[in-house]
């Protein structure tokens, strides 16, 4: 009976001590994803990108016009939706996880800004046993599922557009 009792006891931590089974962070696609959008300048694609993320729901944290360069401040995102962020004991994560989004504008010749758009989330995960006492607790960056750059892309071509560029 001892035995049969130690080795359940064994199996259940086992289990409460395994590792997060952690998505490459390309698993859903490239982690800068580009796009060129014609007929913009720079200076107007910058201010696009600032409104785009404001209508996303980010709040900018800085903007540098000598860098071309917008990012926000951080903001939770929903898990497994906008961040894959892997499993744990075969189970998928999921809760929120904290993100950041950097746009970045370059222009190709006077005709066409490039957008580098760089999201990014990262997860602060604690594991517990079945007594709830916390086994493993790690912060990692997770995939982003491409849902986020994909709403971002659609509302920088529908403020573009209203704005006549």
């Amino acid at each position: 009976m001892k035995t049969i009792l130690v080795a359940a006891i064994v199996a259940l931590s086992g289990c409460a001590f395994a590792p997060v089974d952690k998505p490459n962070i390309e698993k859903h696609g490239p982690r800068i994803v580009e796009v060129a959008f014609p007929n913009l300048k720079g200076a107007d694609g910058l201010s696009i990108a600032e409104a785009t993320l404001k209508s996303i729901g980010f709040e900018v944290a800085a903007m540098t016009a000598e860098l071309n360069e917008v990012k926000t401040k951080t903001k939770p995102a929903m898990i497994p939706q906008i961040c894959d962020c892997g499993s744990w004991n075969g189970n998928q994560i999921t809760g929120t996880a904290d993100s950041v989004m950097a746009v970045t504008v370059q222009n190709s010749g006077t005709v066409q800004a490039n957008l580098k758009i760089n999201f990014v989330c990262a997860a602060s995960f604690k594991g517990t046993n079945l007594w709830g006492v916390t086994t493993r607790a790690e912060t990692y960056q997770c995939a982003s599922t491409g849902a986020l750059e994909k709403q971002f892309v659609e509302n920088f071509t529908k403020i573009k557009a209203a704005r006549g560029l």
